[in-house]
């Protein structure tokens, strides 16, 4: 609190004083100077500071009053909209099935748990809490075939992403279909999806604290779609899901990982799946030389290894078919559909 200087004090004193007269100078006296006369400077020092005290705590009682009551009104008027809340909700719970009504403000934790990828997708369009969730950009969750066999972890959404609400839809998501089509798969045959939900800011790379947030809702969709092989396209997948790795993408590409999610499902319905590290799409289009031992031909070799490994799968599982016959276990597909492209 800032005090008044000497001057100014002295001129408040002077003021209160005239009104202390005019309040309290006997009827009979005909003017404030008369009374000024007879009042010593001690007594009137003291009369000034004891009228000033008065008038601090009276407006200080004053304020407090003012306060309380804006208060009790503030509570009054929160606890009001609980119980319109509650009727609102009641109304949409009688007259509309929970899986239409898209749900709002959901900020999981680690350990949540859904029925089904629909209430998982339903769940995700509500995100909240999450760390980039103040960049206003959109949840972006997956394309493709909810009960496909292979899932593509890829890192975040890009602008396009963002915009169109799928991931891989941009010119890296472009040619993975282009990768996937030179083994006879598509987006019948994938789950395509990202560690991160949103777009970070200027596509960025995600930080580590943001991959931790999103990870345990990538090992819930892990879970819930129950893919056999799962393909880590990047660096930022390979470090959300192979937690316990610390070679980089280059030393790992094209490696099998056994791994178990979910503790049910899987190849074994305890939650086995075999993960693949290979090069992000965008990191090939940074990279667009064909030669031997580069990037794209590593991807090739890598997802004729992924198509090989399907393959046997589909075929202890009983499943194999006409198309596996055509294209045979062994990995061979029709030449010079990928390595143009790639």
């Amino acid at each position: 609190m800032r005090f008044p200087s000497s001057a100014s004090r002295i001129s408040m004193s002077m003021l209160l004083l005239a009104r202390m007269l005019r309040l309290a100078a006997p009827s009979s006296l005909s003017s404030p100077s008369c009374f000024l006369v007879s009042v010593s400077p001690l007594r009137l020092q003291t009369s000034c500071r004891s009228f000033m005290k008065k008038r601090l705590a009276t407006s200080f009682l004053s304020h407090a009053k003012s306060f309380e009551e804006s208060s009790i009104s503030l509570l009054s008027s929160t606890n009001a909209p609980e119980a319109s809340t509650s009727a609102t909700e009641a109304v949409i719970s009688s007259s509309t099935s929970p899986a239409s009504v898209p749900q709002s403000g959901v900020t999981p934790t680690p350990n949540t748990r859904y029925a089904s990828h629909t209430d998982f997708v339903q769940a995700m369009q509500g995100l909240t809490g999450d760390p980039l969730q103040s960049t206003g950009t959109n949840v972006v969750i997956y394309r493709g075939n909810i009960k496909a066999k292979i899932m593509v972890v890829g890192e975040a959404p890009g602008e396009t992403e963002d915009i169109e609400g799928k991931p891989f839809v941009g010119r890296a998501g472009k040619l993975l279909d282009d990768i996937l089509a030179a083994v006879g798969l598509d987006e019948d045959s994938v789950y395509i999806t990202n560690v991160v939900l949103r777009r970070p800011p200027k596509n960025r790379t995600p930080l580590a604290p943001e991959v931790a947030w999103y990870r345990p809702l990538l090992m819930e969709n892990i879970r819930l779609v129950d893919p056999h092989i799962i393909l880590l396209a990047g660096a930022c997948a390979c470090k959300a899901v192979l937690t316990d790795e610390k070679r980089g993408i280059t030393k790992i590409r094209g490696e099998w990982f056994e791994r178990q999610f979910g503790g049910e499902g899987g190849m074994d319905g305890e939650g086995l799946r075999l993960c693949m590290p290979m090069f992000h799409p965008s990191y090939l289009l940074r990279n667009p030389s064909r030669r031997v031992d580069g990037p794209k031909w590593l991807t090739w070799q890598d997802i004729k290894e992924v198509r090989r490994r399907y393959d046997e799968v589909q075929r202890e599982e009983g499943e194999w078919g006409k198309e596996g016959e055509q294209e045979g276990s062994d990995g061979k597909v029709p030449a010079g559909t990928l390595t143009p492209d790639v």
